[in-house]
């Protein structure tokens, strides 16, 4: 890709800080848990493209409301 990995490191602590609620706004909801969409420059070059993070509903030990299969 040609890409300098030297920085992406701190793309990744910068953009999934807990304390800038911004970094986690998009976001779905589907049958496999919570789906977190980074942009691209939230965590990496933006020639890597939007990074996707799915969280299952059960890691969150009922402190979220999910549909009942």
């Amino acid at each position: 890709m040609g890409v300098d990995f030297a920085n992406v490191e701190d793309w990744v602590e910068e953009g999934t800080d807990t304390e800038d609620p911004v970094n986690f706004d998009n976001f779905n909801l589907s049958e496999e848990g919570m789906i977190i969409t980074f942009n691209p420059y939230d965590v990496g070059p933006y020639v890597m493209g939007p990074f996707k993070v799915i969280i299952p509903f059960d890691k969150f030990n009922g402190n979220i409301i999910y549909p009942v299969k």
